[in-house]
C-alpha cells in the first residue's frame, strides 16, 4: 500500500477503454441543498461527453432518485421507512432522467434509463440479458443511466447501496475502471472530518484487512454507507480483475484530471486471479445461499435441493436419497463447479 501524497501514477487500469462511473448521492446533493444540483449534474454531463469523445466507453450508475423525489414531495430530511423512501423513488426517478436527458442532450449524447434489482440479476439468464441489453445499448452509442428500482426493492431482493450496484454492473459491461464520484477525496489514514493530520492513501493493492478497518460512514442524511459500501464494492471488483478509484465528485474537472493525469484520489489495483463468467456472477452477484451456523455467509452457490429437502437428507449416504426424497437428480447439494468461497 503506497500512501505518498503526491507523484506522477499513470495506471494501465486508468486507459480501460469501458469505464463504469457511479455518482453518489452526496455529489448530486449536498445536506444544504434540496434535491437534485443541476449545475453539477452539467458539469458530470459535460465530462462524460468529453471521455466518449476521445473513444472511451461509459455507464453511468447514479443515485439522487429519492432525494429529488423527496424536495417535491416537500419531505424534509431523509424519508423514513421503505413505504416513504418508494414513494419518493417513483416521484424522483422521471426527475432525475430528465435532468440527465437534457443535460446529455446538450451535448449530443443520447441516453437510456436501465431499473434494476437483485432479483433481476440472481438468476442467470436474466443477467445474461441484461447484459445483452448493455451491449446493444453502447454499440449503438448511447449512454446507459443505471439505478436501483427503489419503487418495487424490497431488502430481500435490494443491493442496498449503488456503490455495490456499480460493481455488478462493471462485471456485465466488463469494465476495466470503476470511478465512484463521492464526497470525500478518496480513503484516508484517518478520519479526516476527525483528524486535520490524516492523509490520503494514493494507491492500494487488493483489499488489506487494515483498510477496510478505516472505512466510515457519510455525513450526508440522503447517501448511503460512506465508505463503508465503497470498501465492500472494491472487494466485488477485486474479485473480478476490476480497478476502482475513488475520488471527490464535486472537484472541477475531476474525471478528465484523474483518466489524464492519474493523480487524483485512491486507486485500488485488483491482485490474485480474477474469478470469470459463470464463476464471477456466482461469486458477486448470487445472494448468498451458505451460512455457517451462526447464519453468517461462508460460501455462494447454486443449490441442486431446497432447503426442506437438505434438512432431510443432511447426514445421510447419498445411496439414501432416493429412499428419503422419493428421487434424486443429484449426489451434491452444491456441486463445486457452482460454488465460490467467500473471503
Amino acid at each position: 500500500m503506497n500512501s505518498s501524497p503526491s507523484g506522477k501514477r499513470m495506471e494501465p487500469a486508468l486507459a480501460s477503454r469501458r469505464v463504469v462511473i457511479k455518482v453518489g448521492s452526496s455529489v448530486l446533493t449536498a445536506p444544504d441543498e434540496e434535491g437534485v444540483n443541476r449545475r453539477v449534474l452539467g458539469r458530470i454531463a459535460s465530462q462524460v461527453a468529453e471521455l466518449r469523445r476521445a473513444g472511451r466507453e461509459v455507464v453511468l450508475v447514479s443515485s439522487g432518485a429519492i432525494a429529488a423525489g423527496s424536495k417535491r414531495m416537500g419531505v424534509q430530511g431523509a424519508p423514513k421507512g421503505m413505504p416513504e423512501r418508494q414513494a419518493a423513488a417513483a416521484v424522483g426517478q422521471p426527475i432525475l432522467m430528465e435532468a440527465y436527458g437534457r443535460a446529455f442532450r446538450r451535448r449530443g449524447v443520447e441516453t437510456a434509463q436501465l431499473l434494476l434489482t437483485h432479483a433481476d440479476l440472481d438468476l442467470r439468464i436474466r443477467f445474461l440479458n441484461a447484459c445483452n441489453t448493455f451491449e446493444a445499448l453502447l454499440a449503438r452509442g448511447v449512454l446507459p443511466i443505471v439505478n436501483e428500482n427503489d419503487t418495487v426493492s424490497v431488502e430481500e431482493i435490494r443491493f442496498g447501496d449503488n456503490d455495490t450496484l456499480a460493481a455488478l454492473v462493471a462485471q456485465m459491461v466488463k469494465a476495466g475502471l470503476v470511478i465512484i464520484l463521492s464526497d470525500v477525496e478518496g480513503l484516508y489514514d484517518a478520519d479526516p472530518r476527525r483528524n486535520p493530520s490524516a492523509r490520503l492513501i494514493r494507491r492500494v493493492e487488493g483489499l488489506p484487512a487494515e483498510v477496510a478497518e478505516k472505512a466510515g460512514t457519510s455525513a450526508n442524511p440522503l447517501a448511503h454507507g460512506g465508505m463503508v459500501t465503497k470498501v465492500r464494492a472494491v472487494k466485488v471488483l477485486n474479485r473480478m480483475g476490476i480497478a476502482t478509484l475513488i475520488v471527490r465528485g464535486r472537484t472541477p474537472n475531476i474525471l478528465l484530471r484523474a483518466l489524464g493525469r492519474g493523480e487524483e484520489g485512491t486507486l485500488f489495483i485488483p491482485n490474485g486471479a480474477p474469478l470469470r463468467a459463470r464463476k464471477g456472477w456466482i461469486g458477486t452477484t448470487v445472494i448468498p445461499r451458505l451460512r455457517d451456523p451462526k447464519g453468517r455467509p461462508v460460501a455462494r452457490g447454486l443449490a441442486n435441493y431446497g432447503a426442506e429437502e437438505v434438512n432431510r437428507i443432511a447426514g445421510r449416504h447419498t445411496g439414501e436419497i432416493v429412499a428419503i426424497l422419493g428421487g434424486k437428480d443429484y449426489d451434491e447439494v452444491v456441486h463445486r463447479d457452482n460454488l465460490v468461497l467467500l473471503d
